[in-house]
């Protein structure tokens, strides 16, 4: 069976202490927000994330405001990461072929071919993105 702490975040290694979904919703909730610096409102159609111990599996819809920020295009995280490079897939985004993504500490990375994505190059782009990764 699986063993739960009677208080959350106060178990040993062998005892899940941390679980959290939306019930029959499927999945908590979130509000992606840009964590690039560029100060940009997204639009967030949908995005929920299921937590059980340090897995975290999350997925989102959101669209990207016109913009000509060039800095590396960042949204935040459900759920701070560790502090390793964890992949990501990108569903949709027909604007930009190549688009990738990476989770680490708060942020979600985007990048094309290696090169890191600006927000210019997301301006006014629809993306749908499903993760999984490691929490702290």
């Amino acid at each position: 069976g699986v063993k739960l702490p009677a208080t959350p975040g106060n178990a040993d290694t062998q005892t899940l202490d941390c679980y959290l979904d939306g019930g029959a919703s499927g999945g908590a909730t979130w509000t992606p927000v840009d964590n690039s610096g560029a100060g940009l409102a997204l639009t967030v159609t949908s995005a929920r994330y299921l937590r059980i111990g340090r897995l975290v599996v999350a997925s989102f819809d959101i669209t990207f405001p016109a913009t000509a920020s060039v800095v590396q295009a960042k949204i935040s995280l459900p759920v701070t990461a560790q502090a390793v490079w964890q992949g990501a897939s990108i569903g949709f985004c027909p604007n930009l072929p190549g688009l990738s993504a990476a989770v680490n500490n708060a942020d979600l990375n985007f990048w094309t071919y290696g090169a890191a994505t600006t927000n210019a190059a997301l301006s006014g782009a629809r993306l749908i993105v499903s993760m999984s990764y490691f929490a702290n």
